[in-house]
């Protein structure tokens, strides 16, 4: 505990309440005094701690007091409010962690701000004066400042409308087989460069002369550093945090403040999918339709829950809120729609009629009638007062999976699994038009009146489908007539398809997401030109999305969270790439004997050499086609090993590098089947590896087969290891089970089968990881059914069971001290294995899929689903 936080303690209860709410207080004074003494206290990181810990404040209030200090009547330089908004957004993007563990402050709070650590001073010791300003002109040209990233999309814009609009106009003329679209792409393209340049050339002059003076003043003249805030003072402080074990960021691991994120919201239940999303028009609220049956209410504001709505007997998958915001619409799978009272929460009325689940639910635009698509192959039109159903249309042939009320508001269009889509009549219910087929089944439609073309005589629709082994379609429809007039399919989407779509208010752009999980992109709605992406929901299908009423955010919904992002830094150059992290998700992580080294593999076949003290990448090899799913280092450090397949498929088995220069040895470590774990003997002689049903034991000299474990019964094995004894193998399969072989004879001594803990039967769930203490007595056993199990390796008996994590407990290595183990969910925990206890944890933005510790025990290297790499350091705590 800090000098402050005794402090504070022991003050009575509404003196510390009243020192927590000094911000509010000095915010409203105004003179010099108060509001140093404002910035002092928000930049002070035991005020930050002590405020979000007291049950009375929290999160938000701590967010509430950088709104008081960044006050526009508040007097202070931009680039003190620059440090304290980056702060303030660190603080909001780590809330659902913050609330849930207030511990994590210093470790959130570094892992988002030290990509903005800036330059060591002492580089005027080092270098001379034209070096350091040729530097930083370097700097300026790759990521400029605020004021030229406006100037520079200000000038593009207004060149595009000058040069672009004709090109355009010309293009709508034409027959579709004439098109200018692809030169079109180029000419963007062109226009983008060339105005970002020359923009940057004028400013250069000014900012290099600038940046000449004041180097030279610091330099001739012994500038002394602000004598109150930057943002170094700030890292460094969260740096030497030490009141408390917690797990240090050594490099940028997460999201950094300042980004497009503004913040995620998290849910807690199993089956929390988010399935729908509906904003109130005033953009205050937001409702979410989830899995589980429930729909909840949020404030957009700080991102509460406001209320949980139960009452449906299925998963809630479509949502609207009416027109005066005061009722939410929802439909459910069974087969019924409820209308809530927002404020209330109360459910006041049920509509029944349709016979299956409904998919999708819209309001008519005068805010009377609902028009409902369900399953059943009809959509029906409800008066929403008198939950009368008006008429049904009848004319699908399959599931009504999508539809979109004609701006007009006497129309429907629906899309249905039969790859058709009708125009309807709303009062009659009648079918007027057979709009087009399709190739593929309907995922999102939307009609725009603007921004397609100049022709604005019919609504356009915005279609996106599914085509099966071909890349989807996302094409804008003439409504009259069917025709498709463009494509705005995004080239990078290859292989994958458009599940969702959304128009801005303002009809400019269109924001649509991707099953591959991570792809949210937004596009030109004009020239369907990509205008920029966010880094999503790693490793999760996004399966909601809205835009606030005002076109600033984006919301997007997955399982158990939902993200809010500001649609307006799209086009922002990011510090993202400072970031550590593979292209694909790290599946293996290992650490050489002497702890120097660290050796990552990923989803791609890319293996990565990394120097722990710099954690810079000293090598990248290309380690195989389908993946590196498992990495050894021999004990003696000279080699190691690691899974591969090679690009045609014809070589499956284990490749051997020589560590020193890193030379592959194939060998004959082949097998028939992939290769889904290895390890090393004691000795360096063996190569231990899991392949499907089977055990395969190599002689790392000759590289021939020494032994096959087969049992035609067992589950796919999913992990291995050797005791540091070297006298047993244990492997881990799917379907929860342990089997212990002697290594010395081969014989299979025991099979443990893990029982579900909370239903007492196996339920398919899989062993993720084990790793065994140093004293080979003990064995730890992580599964995805989220439970960490010791176990007594010679009697084969479960000692402990502990439930650390939330969810999939994916990896788990032990300290070699054999006191702590590390284990990784969407965290990665540090936590005594006799007792369970939590020690430190550092939550992530993805599941982390390996693990591995260093010989000292301090330092962590983790790998993450989304490809980042995690350097984390053990603080505040005596693990000798």
């Amino acid at each position: 505990m800090s000098e402050f936080d005794k402090h504070l303690h022991e003050l009575p209860p509404d003196l510390q309440r009243s020192y927590l709410e000094l911000p509010r207080f000095l915010s409203k004074e105004g003179d010099i005094e108060s509001l140093d003494e404002l910035l002092e206290i928000v930049t002070d990181l035991d005020f930050l701690a002590a405020k979000i810990s007291h049950k009375e404040f929290g999160v938000q209030p701590l967010i509430t007091d950088y709104d008081l200090a960044l006050h526009p009547d508040i007097d202070i330089s931009e680039d003190i409010k620059d440090n304290l908004k980056l702060i303030q957004d660190a603080i909001r993007m780590s809330a659902n962690v913050l609330t849930d563990a207030p511990s994590q402050l210093p470790s959130q709070l570094l892992g988002r701000l030290i990509s903005y650590r800036s330059v060591d001073e002492s580089e005027f010791e080092t270098k001379s004066l034209p070096q350091i300003l040729l530097k930083k002109v370097i700097v300026f040209c790759k990521e400029p400042p605020e004021l030229v990233e406006t100037l520079m999309l200000f000038s593009r814009e207004v060149t595009l409308n000058i040069l672009f609009k004709p090109l355009q106009f010309i293009n709508d003329k034409l027959p579709s087989r004439f098109s200018l679209y692809p030169f079109l792409y180029w000419w963007y393209k062109f226009v983008e460069v060339a105005t970002n340049w020359v923009v940057k050339l004028i400013c250069l002059y000014p900012f290099a002369w600038y940046q000449f003076m004041f180097l030279i003043k610091k330099r001739y003249f012994k500038l002394k550093p602000s004598p109150f805030f930057t943002l170094n003072l700030f890292i460094e402080q969260v740096e030497k945090y030490n009141y408390s074990a917690w797990l240090r960021p050594l490099t940028p691991s997460l999201t950094p403040s300042g980004e497009s994120l503004i913040r995620t919201l998290s849910l807690q239940t199993d089956y929390s999918f988010v399935h729908a999303i509906a904003i109130t028009p005033d953009g205050t609220k937001m409702v979410s339709g989830l899995g589980d049956k429930s729909l909840i209410v949020w404030d957009m504001m700080t991102g509460t829950p406001l209320k949980t709505l139960t009452g449906h007997n299925g998963s809630v998958d479509a949502v609207a809120v009416t027109k005066d915001g005061k009722q939410i619409v929802s439909a459910s799978t069974d087969s019924t729609i409820k209308i809530w009272n927002i404020e209330t929460g109360e459910n006041i009325d049920t509509f029944t009629g349709h016979q299956s689940s409904i998919r999708a639910i819209a309001i008519t635009p005068d805010g009377k009638n609902i028009v409902s698509a369900s399953h059943d192959t009809t959509l029906k039109v409800w008066d929403l007062q008198t939950g009368e159903c008006l008429c049904t249309c009848i004319g699908h042939q399959k599931s009504v999976s999508v539809l979109a009320i004609h701006p007009d508001g006497d129309k429907v269009i629906s899309g249905s699994d039969d790859k058709r889509l009708i125009l309807w009549d709303l009062k009659t219910g009648q079918l007027l038009r057979k709009i087009k087929t399709f190739e593929g089944y309907f995922y999102a439609i939307s009609i725009t009146n603007y921004g397609i073309s100049f022709t604005e005589d019919e609504k356009k629709l915005l279609v996106a489908t599914r085509v099966a082994e071909r890349d989807n379609p996302f094409e804008v429809c003439d409504i009259a007539t069917g025709k498709v007039l463009k494509n705005l399919t995004d080239k990078t989407w290859l292989g994958t398809y458009i599940t969702r779509i959304a128009i801005t208010p303002d009809e400019t752009k269109v924001v649509a997401t991707s099953k591959d999980g991570n792809g949210i992109k937004i596009l030109d709605l004009r020239t369907g030109i990509p205008l920029g992406s966010f880094e999503a929901h790693y490793g999760q299908d996004v399966t909601a999305l809205a835009i606030t009423p005002d076109g600033k955010q984006v919301v997007t919904g997955a399982w158990k969270t939902i993200k809010i992002w500001d649609l307006r830094l799209i086009q922002k150059k990011s510090k993202i790439k400072s970031i550590t992290k593979h292209r694909s998700s790290v599946q293996a992580v290992a650490i050489t004997p002497d702890g120097k080294q660290a050796i990552s593999g990923d989803g791609d076949g890319t293996i990565i050499i990394w120097d722990i003290d710099s954690q810079k990448p000293l090598k990248t090899l290309p380690g195989g086609y389908n993946g590196i799913k498992s990495i050894a280092v021999t004990p003696d450090g000279q080699k190691f090993v690691s899974t591969f397949v090679s690009g045609e498929g014809s070589y499956k088995g284990v490749q051997i590098w020589n560590f020193h220069n890193t030379k592959k040895l194939f060998g004959n470590c082949r097998a028939e089947k992939e290769v889904e774990t290895v390890a090393i003997t004691p000795d360096s002689k063996y190569i231990v590896s899991g392949v499907y049903n089977s055990i395969i034991i190599w002689d790392l000299e000759s590289q021939n087969i020494f032994r096959e474990l087969y049992e035609p019964a067992f589950r796919p094995i999913t992990s291995v290891v050797i005791t540091p004894d070297g006298k047993y193998i244990i492997a881990g399969t799917v379907g929860n089970l342990l089997v212990i072989w002697d290594f010395k004879c081969g014989n299979k001594i025991k099979v443990i089968e893990l029982l579900n803990k909370w239903n007492g039967y196996d339920s398919g769930e899989s062993i993720t990881s084990i790793a065994v203490t140093p004293n080979s007595e003990q064995l730890i056993s992580a599964s995805s059914d989220k439970s960490l199990r010791i176990w007594d390796i010679a009697q084969g008996t479960e000692l402990k069971n502990f439930s650390i994590h939330n969810n999939s407990a994916n990896a788990v290595v032990v300290n070699p001290s054999g006191e702590f183990a590390i284990s990784g969910d969407y965290s990665i925990k540090v936590w005594h294995i006799q007792t369970g206890k939590i020690v430190a944890s550092f939550s992530v933005e993805s599941s982390v899929l390996s693990c591995a510790v260093t010989s000292d025990g301090l330092t962590i290297v983790a790998g993450e689903l989304s490809g980042r790499v995690h350097f984390l350091r053990l603080e505040g705590i005596d693990i000798s």
